[in-house]
């Protein structure tokens, strides 16, 4: 890629599926990443799953009472977040973690689905990640799977699909995939961004987004993963892919 000729990223990986088809292509979609934000999606999915057993979950009131907060440790800071002393619903505070990307939000689910109950639901589902002091690693050949579940409706029935699907939907992120596709085509996506730290300074930026693209009779499915040193570069880069990957399906 010219990307990494240019030293605009460190590593680059990428996985396209068409949804119509099945036809797809990969670079370096084995290899693992750490996951940030992007691990909000499989909660997402946790949650709803838990839900359609027992539906008085996403009602169920959680209250934020401002102790601690986690949306200032986040690089790309939500637009919207939590009001001290409100509580919030579980069905809330999955839209926001989704749409807004909001730490806050994802912590106050965790109260309710604790980070190990996710872990399990991963290998429930035998999704191949790594548990490292960063943070979890997961390829994009893994992490697609959440998505193509979703549109394939093969974890979660149809209506939880379709709420997960809305909520992807909402993303609250317009220098990735939504700045390269026309301001009418429906992106369901996610994305997520961490900074690498080493001997007390950022060694590197890691910036990713998934999503599913509804392009008319050409829905796909692309996953970016990048490693660089500036989160504007590989915000770059995930426009520039996504656009000349949208030109070509859409030609077609």
């Amino acid at each position: 890629m010219a990307e990494l000729k240019n030293k605009d990223a460190k590593d680059i990986a990428l996985y396209f599926r068409d949804l119509k088809s099945g036809a797809w292509f990969g670079i370096n979609k084995d290899e693992k990443f750490n996951t940030a934000s992007l691990l909000k999606v499989p909660l997402m999915e946790e949650c709803l799953e838990a839900a359609e057993n027992s539906p008085a979950l996403l009602q169920k009131r959680v209250l934020f009472t401002g102790a601690e907060d986690w949306d200032a440790r986040q690089d790309i800071k939500p637009s919207k977040t939590l009001e001290v002393a409100k509580s919030y619903t579980v069905d809330d505070l999955m839209f926001r973690m989704i749409a807004y990307s909001d730490n806050n939000a994802t912590q106050l689910l965790l109260r309710e689905m604790p980070l190990e109950n996710l872990y399990q639901f991963l290998d429930n589902h035998k999704v191949d990640y790594e548990r490292t002091e960063n943070g979890s690693m997961m390829s994009l050949a893994s992490y697609s799977w959440f998505f193509q579940s979703l549109y394939s409706k093969s974890l979660l029935n149809d209506a939880m699909s379709r709420r997960a699907l809305s909520y992807l939907a909402a993303e609250d992120f317009h220098q990735g995939m939504h700045a390269a596709v026309p301001p009418n085509v429906v992106v369901e996506s996610k994305f997520g961004e961490q900074a690498i730290y080493k001997d007390g300074a950022v060694d590197s930026e890691q910036l990713h987004e998934v999503g599913i693209i509804l392009d008319g009779d050409h829905p796909f499915l692309l996953g970016i993963m990048t490693r660089g040193k500036e989160f504007a570069q590989l915000e770059r880069i995930i426009q520039h892919i996504t656009r000349h990957v949208y030109e070509i399906e859409h030609r077609g």
